[in-house]
């Protein structure tokens, strides 16, 4: 048996997938391209976590340094 800490895209709870999917959205195809490291359903959600899934917060803290 393999274990690993990211979870599968099956245990992400339905309304975490919603608000990863509204990120992605919000950051629009652009700066997903520029930062395509972080294009991941376990980055999202990290993300989305330590903003408290504030997607305006993490705008305002975070957006900045990806369109350097």
């Amino acid at each position: 048996m393999q274990f690993s800490h990211y979870p599968s895209r099956s245990q992400i709870p339905a309304e975490h997938l919603s608000k990863i999917n509204e990120l992605r959205e919000a950051l629009g195809p652009e700066l997903i391209e520029k930062a395509w490291f972080f294009n991941d359903d376990f980055s999202m959600l990290r993300w989305l976590y330590g903003y408290d899934f504030n997607i305006r917060m993490f705008f305002f803290y975070s957006i900045f340094d990806v369109k350097k």
